[in-house]
């Protein structure tokens, strides 16, 4: 048998309930970097909180520096995507290999300077504040670099404010970073649940093996072994949740030692051969 509710738990609950409790829940308060510091160092010691604002401070000013270089180089590759056509893409891998980045990597550039570049121009305070805190990470394709709609859409709901105050436009800044980070953590979600059926599996696993074995035939050793471990990089950074890294790891480490041994039996048999050769010839 069921207790019944006190007369005080109904009343709570019914507050709780209420829209306009509701509506308080729902208005959280947006605080600045700014506003974070302040409230971090509220409580410090005046030796201590003189030196954390100052290094936070410090660390803030160079988060933008860090978005405009980010956008600055995103920016010299855009350039030279229309010049170039359809020679653009074989020009940005020879100069990822040169400087040691992933296409990927190079493609995230030109995504945050597509984005950067997109609507945020006419307020040049509101850019500074929103790319201090944000790099547009899901906001462009990691393929090419191309802008998806989450970023008009969310400028709709918040647009760009018109005012040139610093406090006022980091208030949006987060304003329009926690929107934008929701619409793409719930686009994220909906794509994890996809499943590929054995068909697509077996199809998608063999043409893998297939260029696997086209570009082990051409390489070297060593070079064989770079393409190992920039899979395990890639599955380290791409794949969440779970044990699926684990797993991963553990799959690509057994097939590395294996390569490895393989490549070490190959050569104390190719050395034994030479031996033979030898031996023979000297014998003649």
């Amino acid at each position: 048998m069921k207790r019944a509710k006190s007369n005080t738990a109904k009343v709570a609950e019914a507050m709780e309930n209420s829209p306009k409790s509701k509506e308080v829940k729902k208005q959280q308060p947006i605080f600045t970097p700014t506003q974070v510091i302040e409230q971090i160092t509220e409580k410090m010691s005046k030796e201590n909180a003189t030196l954390t604002k100052s290094e936070l401070t410090g660390a803030l000013m160079d988060f933008a520096d860090e978005a405009n270089s980010r956008i600055s180089i995103g920016l010299h590759f855009l350039r030279l995507q229309v010049p170039l056509g359809s020679d653009f893409t074989a020009t940005l891998q020879k100069f990822a290999n040169a400087v040691n980045r992933s296409m990927s990597a190079l493609w995230s550039y030109i995504g945050l300077a597509r984005t950067a570049s997109f609507e945020f121009q006419k307020n040049p305070t509101a850019r500074i504040e929103l790319f201090r805190i944000w790099d547009a990470k899901g906001c462009y394709d990691p393929a090419n670099g191309e802008l998806k709609p989450v970023v008009a859409e969310t400028l709709k709901k918040y647009p760009i404010p018109e005012s040139k105050d610093g406090a006022e436009c980091a208030v949006w800044a987060r304003r329009f970073v926690n929107t934008v980070n929701e619409s793409v953590k719930g686009t994220r979600k909906a794509q994890s649940g996809k499943v590929w059926d054995a068909t697509t599996v077996d199809k998608n696993h063999g043409l893998l093996v297939k260029r696997v074995r086209t570009f082990a035939t051409k390489a070297n050793g060593r070079a064989i072994t770079k393409l190992f471990t920039a899979l395990f990089v890639e599955l380290a950074v791409t794949i969440e949740g779970g044990n699926k890294p684990v797993v991963a790891f553990q799959i690509i480490g057994d097939a590395l030692k294996a390569s490895r041994d393989q490549i070490l039996v190959d050569g104390l048999e190719r050395r034994k051969a030479n031996v033979a050769q030898d031996g023979e010839r000297l014998a003649s």
